[in-house]
C-alpha cells in the first residue's frame, strides 16, 4: 500500500498523518538514491486515481498535489502518472487529470491507463505530458506502432487472453496477430 494513501497508511509516527509525512519516506529514499544516481536519472511513477487493492482516500488530491509539487523540486527524470481511469478509480472525489498534475510539474511527464491515438495525440498536442504510455493495446497488437502510423485498424482487446501464459495452452501473450490487410479483408 503506499505511503501516499492516508486510507492504507495509518502510521502515527512521522511517517503518518500529514500530506508532508506521508511524502516522507519516498523523500527519504529519493535522497537515498540521489547519493548514488543524480537525479535527472531517476524517475517516479504515481497513481493517484488507483483503486487497487481499496487505494484512495478522501484526501488524495490534497497528498497527491504536494507529493507532486515536492517531486518538482527533485529536479527527477521524469514522474510517470498513472492518471487515466482504465483500471478503476477509487471514487473519493474528482479524478486528477494530467493537465491538473502538469500545473504541478515541470519536467518531463508520462501519463497512462486507457489511452487511445486520439486522446494521447490531444493530451501531447496541449502540452500535458511529454510521453503517453499505450501498455495495453500493445498485448493485443505487437504491431501497435505500424498500426496507428497507418491507421490500420487494432486487433480486439482480449483479456482473457493476457496471462495464458501460464496455462498449459500455447495461446496467449505472443501469438496476437500482426496486420494482415488480406485476413482482414476476408473477415468482413
Amino acid at each position: 500500500v503506499s505511503t501516499q494513501s492516508t486510507w492504507g497508511n495509518k502510521r502515527t509516527d512521522r511517517y503518518g498523518g500529514s500530506p508532508e509525512n506521508c511524502h516522507r519516506f519516498l523523500r527519504e529514499v529519493l535522497e537515498a538514491v540521489s547519493k548514488e544516481f543524480a537525479s535527472q536519472r531517476i524517475g517516479v511513477r504515481l497513481s493517484p486515481n488507483g483503486q487497487f487493492n481499496g487505494m484512495g482516500a478522501p484526501d488524495f488530491r490534497e497528498v497527491y498535489s504536494y507529493v507532486i509539487k515536492e517531486l518538482d523540486r527533485c529536479d527527477l527524470a521524469y514522474l510517470h502518472a498513472m492518471d487515466g481511469l482504465a483500471f478503476g478509480f477509487h471514487d473519493q472525489g474528482p479524478p486528477m487529470t494530467i493537465e491538473e498534475i502538469r500545473s504541478y510539474f515541470r519536467n518531463p511527464l508520462i501519463c497512462n491507463a486507457g489511452y487511445t491515438k486520439e486522446s494521447a495525440g490531444a493530451v501531447l498536442s496541449a502540452g500535458h505530458a511529454d510521453l503517453v504510455g499505450l501498455g495495453r493495446p500493445f498485448i493485443s497488437n505487437p504491431d501497435l506502432v505500424e498500426r496507428l502510423r497507418n491507421d490500420w485498424p487494432l486487433n480486439a482487446d482480449r483479456p482473457e487472453r493476457w496471462h495464458t501464459w501460464a496455462k498449459e495452452k500455447s495461446e496467449g501473450y505472443t501469438d496476437f496477430p500482426t496486420y494482415q490487410p488480406e485476413a482482414i479483408a476476408q473477415e468482413s
